[in-house]
């Protein structure tokens, strides 16, 4: 097994390098994570008087895809109870789907403005406030396309980009929704991006970097304290008028070469392989180094339609993903990543929940687990296998354990507990959730711990799952 592991790794550094790479690319290319379940106990290691390092204040993120906010936060405990950082909407264009009353399927589609000069701020207004009302903090994609009075006939009339001519109207469009949501409404939103993956959107590169200097000075004008982030694309190549295909990391090279200077640098990435997922974040670092670091979307796969949607629904929603997201939140937070975008809040593809409000999906647990449990100050942790991953906190002497098992069978880990003090142990395992997914009326079963009065030395970590322990003082 763990030859497997190096073959696939062998493979990734292969593929990636190369630049060409489909546009729509595979997120299973690197395999998956596959780990070999440990023959003998692992022993881990917790130094609590060694700082490793401060998990952002922001780490915690959630996109809303872009539905209304009365289906977003039709459940507000629902989200509340996440306690996310910060929630990420997309500006322009809202989708609503449902069910009439003879149960035939309604699509509704709207746009913040219809005619040049026009806006109806209304949805914008509720999903900002409903951001708000669970203790979150907005990110405004001010896109994802233009609106449909801008865009261009030639161009893809779903995904809507903009001609050359007319990017500047495009630009103070940008800084007049700025101009409400900061200057109007003082929501004091301090993230925004210029358009969302203009790969997909089909830009010419330099269309898309004029673009970007004439909106960077438009809405840096309205409210000069707003940072700019991009160039929010997607682990992908971007193909040019001229047939060329821009891998992902040449197109970023080529971006700052021509002196676009982001406040931070915002990325997509959807990958089976957290392997994958680490690799960007070097490629983004060593391009732009000291900026700070967003993966503004995030999950094990993209695709939400036919065969390749009904894969993805089963990467990311299934049970296996609890792991992933364990590992890869690890790994992400070393790497001094400030802001990771979980896709999305309620989707049945992707969500942290489905659509229609009936099921929550394993990593609501476990997105709960660590932004209510765990502290964000990281110390020093060591494990003997690598199928058993460690983190742990300690903020104001309140100590917190996350173990989190990669393999597929349950896991003996040796540990003993540095106190006599009773000590709360959360078990997150697939029995459980399966027990306790359902949503009534708006509410789910929250994990509970168990209290623990004696000091064991053994624990078992179930199979791609999770024990937290905390409680207890320094």
């Amino acid at each position: 097994m763990r030859s497997l592991i190096l073959i696939l790794t062998l493979c990734l550094c292969s593929l990636l390098t190369a630049d060409e790479m489909p546009a729509v690319y595979d997120a299973a290319v690197a395999g998956d994570d596959l780990i070999q379940t440990p023959q003998k106990p692992v022993q881990i290691t917790v130094d609590f008087d060694k700082p490793l390092i401060d998990i952002d204040q922001h780490f915690y993120g959630i996109n809303v895809h872009p539905i209304p906010a009365k289906v977003a936060f039709r459940d507000q405990e629902l989200v509340a109870q996440l306690k996310p950082d910060v929630i990420r909407i997309m500006g322009t264009h809202r989708t609503h789907w449902y069910r009439d009353d003879q149960n035939k399927s309604v699509t509704v589609r709207s746009s913040i403005s219809t005619e040049p000069g026009q806006f109806d701020f209304t949805e914008l207004d509720a999903l900002v406030q409903g951001i708000k009302a669970v203790g979150a903090e907005p990110y405004l994609a001010i896109g994802f396309g233009a609106p449909k009075w801008l865009a261009d006939p030639t161009g893809s009339q779903r995904l809507r980009r903009v001609s050359k001519d007319r990017l500047g109207e495009y630009a103070q469009f940008m800084a007049d929704v700025v101009k409400h949501l900061n200057l109007q409404k003082q929501y004091k939103i301090k993230w925004v991006t210029i358009d969302n993956e203009p790969e997909n959107l089909e830009y010419p590169l330099e269309d898309y970097i004029t673009l970007v200097k004439l909106a960077t000075a438009a809405i840096k004008s309205i409210d000069p304290t707003i940072q700019i982030n991009g160039p929010v694309t997607g682990y992908a190549t971007w193909k040019q008028p001229d047939g060329r295909k821009i891998s992902f990391s040449s197109s970023l090279q080529m971006l700052k070469d021509a002196g676009l200077d982001y406040d931070g640098i915002d990325w997509h990435i959807y990958a089976t392989n957290p392997q994958l997922i680490f690799k960007t974040v070097d490629i983004v670092k060593r391009t732009y180094p000291d900026k700070p670091l967003i993966i503004s979307e995030l999950n094990r796969d993209w695709r939400y339609a036919g065969k390749g949607g009904k894969l993805s629904a089963k990467r990311n929603t299934d049970w296996y993903a609890v792991a992933w997201l364990a590992h890869t939140y690890d790994g992400l937070q070393k790497m001094g990543v400030s802001q990771v975008h979980y896709f999305c809040l309620g989707n049945s593809f992707f969500g942290l929940f489905d659509y229609h409000h009936t099921k929550v999906h394993p990593n609501y647990h476990l997105f709960r687990l660590m932004t209510q449990q765990l502290g964000r100050k990281r110390v020093t942790t060591t494990s003997s296998d690598e199928a058993i991953g460690v983190i742990a906190t300690v903020d104001q002497n309140k100590p917190a354990i996350l173990i989190y098992n990669r393999a597929q069978e349950t896991v003996t880990v040796h540990y003993k507990l540095p106190t006599n003090q009773t000590v709360q142990s959360w078990t997150l395992d697939e029995k459980w959730y399966d027990a306790n997914k359902t949503i009534t009326d708006g509410n789910t079963t929250l994990l509970t711990p168990q209290t623990i009065t004696d000091t064991p030395t053994e624990w078992t970590i179930p199979a791609r799952g999770v024990i937290l322990l905390n409680g207890w003082e320094m």
